[in-house]
């Protein structure tokens, strides 16, 4: 079931956001724990990434998953609604046999 975590989009979001928040300067004091600043040991016991590198490769697989999205879904709807299958209806009548017919009636009825 590991392959679904690493395979999930929300995953990597929140990583990004994560990283981007607790590696700035604010949580960058240090602390008596294994990891050298607060907002690594929040990281990491939270079971995220802590490395800034991290950062880049979850907003890379983020675009990604958008883009294998977009092309999926154009994909469905080009297959669900081809091009070839109108199903406008087209009158046989021209716009100026309409328009004379309208100039008449109205013509008549007045």
């Amino acid at each position: 079931m590991i392959w679904g975590y690493y395979v999930s989009p929300m995953m990597y979001g929140q990583n990004a956001i994560a990283i981007n928040e607790f590696l700035d300067d604010r949580w960058s004091a240090p602390t008596n724990g294994s990891e050298p600043t607060v907002g690594k040991t929040l990281l990491k016991d939270r079971g995220l990434f802590t490395t800034e590198s991290w950062y880049w490769i979850c907003i890379m697989a983020l675009f990604g998953f958008s883009l294998l999205f977009n092309v999926l879904f154009i994909g469905a709807l080009t297959y669900l609604n081809p091009l070839g299958d109108n199903k406008a209806i087209i009158s046989d009548e021209s716009d100026d046999s309409k328009k004379k017919r309208q100039i008449t009636s109205n013509a008549q009825g007045v």
